[in-house]
């Protein structure tokens, strides 16, 4: 098998962008689909375009959900569209929590709106101007870098591997 095509990549992207397609504000970074892919490259040790639950593990991918529901057509293996489609899942999610917990339909989440909801696990990372809110941006921003950042010092959702935080 070869490594995914650019229509693949090219279809990731969208996937990603589509997440946003409901918010007032504008897209995400064009440069978040090739980072995943990049990083979906690497961990790709045998360069087969696909990742074992070996190659994922190594690599330390995360998802909302195990490494059997991430690969969608159970072949024992997950590819970049079927992680896409998870951290495409992941981000609606938190932004549709984002937007019910927005109590003053200000735009923000502040840390009384977040309560003890999803949002309150990774609010402190996610405010990266340190307001005191959080902007659908800043949710964006870290829900998607959460999965393939090298430097993320915590994942933010379940290992696709061992199924816990």
């Amino acid at each position: 098998m070869t490594k995914p095509s650019d229509a693949l990549r090219a279809t990731l992207a969208l996937l990603v962008l589509a997440a946003s397609a409901r918010a007032a504000e504008p897209p995400p970074r064009a440069t978040q689909a090739p980072a995943l892919a990049n990083y979906f490259d690497r961990a790709d040790t045998n360069g087969d375009g696909r990742l074992s639950e070996k190659e994922a593990k190594a690599a330390g991918f995360f998802s909302r959900s195990s490494f059997a529901d991430t690969d969608r057509d159970h072949d024992g293996y997950v590819t970049l569209f079927e992680l896409g489609k998870s951290v495409q899942s992941s981000l609606q999610q938190y932004l549709d929590q984002h937007d019910k917990s927005d109590a003053d339909h200000d735009g923000y989440v502040s840390k009384s709106e977040a309560g003890d909801g999803p949002l309150s696990t990774i609010f402190d990372r996610a405010d990266k101007d340190r307001d005191g809110r959080l902007s659908r941006d800043e949710v964006m921003d870290d829900v998607t870098h959460g999965y393939y950042s090298e430097t993320a010092t915590q994942p933010i959702v379940p290992n696709i591997i061992e199924e816990h935080f």
